[in-house]
């Protein structure tokens, strides 16, 4: 064989073994861009963060153009980074992912392309109200439309946004009267605008988190877009999470012609990134806690608070895999809470020094429910409360009540999965910014009497992300996910080495006199936007 045939071959193997997978992780503070190699590690990260509007109390809001502008410069710096860095040619990038904040709504003009309003953020809760109307028209039932879409009538979810948009912007109303309107999550903003205005699609996780897909059939139901008064026609097109939605535009030179081939909200991308199975469940630890249990391909409607919802559906002829969801309106926040506003502490290792300082909490207790609790009660009347404080009350005892806090949530969470699921959880696998801690993490394995396990690699949501575009056909990257099991590898398993169940006992009693505090219940859920590193 001559050495220019070698020279050849070489080449030629280099750009077919040599592929990299492009992520965008459009979340509540920032954007990034993340690119992985084959192995599942990243070679370069790029992060930006927005602006948050908050135009009264309880009102949150995102500029889509500020977003997607972000979205495109973290997109430009990783592509440079990787040539730069790693002589990595943006033709070695195989495909593109998007991975998003879920519920976050937009509504756009067709003709323009540009934005009506301001995107309604998840945690907005102006349409509080809206809610408890749609509760009363509809029996007082809260779960009056949980059979068909898995979700209560409860203004985190996409299409009491859109009925209030419809409702209260005069741009969005005439966009609607005249066949003009877009309406979209996060997602479907960022593939419109990156496919040139060509494609409004969605994926099946983040249409489950609308109210308006039909959790049997996956496709929008006619029934409940008309019970919300949300045009049919205004709605983006539902796929499966891997698969083709379109290429990148030329416009958008360093990667023109770029295949997005993933797509799926920010939660199911995290379980994607654990390989989660059927019967396992995993927490993201960020402002909030998620909690999400893959129940395979039977979707189980909960009897406990918890939400029935899509985990993921790879491929159009794949079949779809749901899950049974939990949020926690406080995790990581309640500890920024703590330094911040409390000056309880001032970094993170003061903060395992503090803790590690004291046997327990010295009897005193901490609910974080300081605009209500979200799963598995349900209960806007809740407010945040410490509770046992004494003389002897020190801040490492207050600051290990508020870890204790946490991770009981959590324990509350899982115990109501288990019911739903009837089977034990045998492990619970975990990511997030706390996740870090080996304090925590070791005082939630106590706390849940089983083992967490903690990845090597922190970002889970990119991750995940990037498996969904590499194993569609037209990524092509990896096989299936069992062929990534052996780069997704364990830092470290946490095992329980005390019994926590009679201080849980007592917290319990803490929680119960947290309600009926907000009688009046008009203060709506808002959770503090922060970010936990």
């Amino acid at each position: 064989i001559n050495a220019e045939y070698m020279g050849i071959m070489i080449k030629y193997l280099g750009r077919h073994f040599s592929k990299y997978v492009l992520t965008i992780d459009q979340g509540t503070t920032s954007s990034r861009a993340v690119l992985f190699n084959t192995e599942c590690r990243i070679v370069e990260l790029f992060q930006k963060e927005h602006k948050q509007i908050t135009p009264k109390p309880g009102w949150v809001e995102h500029n889509p153009q500020e977003i997607i502008s972000n979205v495109i410069d973290c997109v430009s710096n990783v592509v440079q980074r990787a040539r730069e860095n790693h002589h990595i040619k943006a033709s070695e990038i195989a495909c593109l992912g998007i991975t998003n904040q879920r519920e976050t709504t937009v509504a756009w003009s067709k003709k323009t392309g540009l934005p009506l309003h301001n995107a309604l953020v998840w945690l907005d809760s102006r349409t509080f109200d809206l809610a408890n109307q749609v509760v009363s028209a509809h029996g007082n039932d809260i779960n009056f439309f949980k059979k068909l879409c898995g979700l209560p009538i409860h203004s985190y979810f996409s299409a009491l946004k859109m009925l209030w948009l419809l409702q209260n912007s005069s741009k969005v109303a005439a966009a609607a009267k005249e066949n003009d309107l877009c309406f979209g999550t996060i997602d479907s903003w960022i593939i419109y605008n990156l496919t040139g205005k060509k494609v409004h699609a969605t994926d099946v996780t983040n249409a489950s988190r609308t109210m308006l897909m039909n959790l049997n059939n996956l496709h929008w139901d006619d029934y409940l877009c008309r019970e919300f008064s949300i045009p049919l026609e205004t709605l983006p097109t539902i796929q499966s999470c891997s698969g083709f939605f379109g290429a990148v535009d030329k416009s958008i030179e360093c990667i023109a012609n770029l295949p997005i081939t993933g797509v799926i909200g920010d939660q199911q991308s995290a379980c994607l990134g654990h390989l989660l199975e059927p019967g396992e469940a995993k927490c993201t630890y960020g402002t909030g806690c998620f909690v999400l249990l893959n129940t395979g391909n039977k979707s189980i409607q909960s009897n406990n608070g918890m939400l029935t919802t899509l985990c993921y559906k790879l491929g159009e002829n794949e079949k779809p895999f749901y899950a049974l969801e939990g949020s926690i309106e406080m995790g990581g926040a309640s500890i920024l809470w703590a330094k911040k506003n409390l000056q309880l502490f001032t970094d993170y290792n003061e903060l395992t020094q503090l803790v590690s300082s004291v046997k327990g909490s010295g009897d005193v207790f901490f609910v974080p429910a300081f605009s209500g609790l979200y799963a598995p009660h349900w209960r806007s009347d809740a407010r945040g409360l410490f509770i046992g404080l004494s003389q002897h009350t020190t801040r490492a005892h207050m600051l290990r009540s508020i870890i204790d806090g946490m991770c009981f949530r959590v324990k509350e969470v899982i115990e109501a999965m288990e019911k739903d699921a009837k089977t034990p959880l045998a492990r619970l696998k975990v990511d997030g910014g706390v996740t870090v801690n080996d304090f925590i993490m070791q005082n939630q394995s106590n706390a849940l009497g089983t083992m967490v396990e903690r990845k090597s690699e922190s970002e889970m949501t990119a991750l995940g992300c990037a498996i969904a575009a590499g194993i569609s056909k037209e990524g092509n990257v990896w096989h299936n996910l069992k062929s990534l099991q052996n780069h997704v590898k364990i830092a470290r398993t946490f095992s329980p080495l005390e019994d926590l169940t009679a201080v849980r006992l007592r917290w319990q009693e803490a929680l119960r006199r947290s309600l009926n505090w907000n009688v009046a219940g008009k203060q709506p859920f808002m959770i503090t936007i922060s970010t936990i590193t």
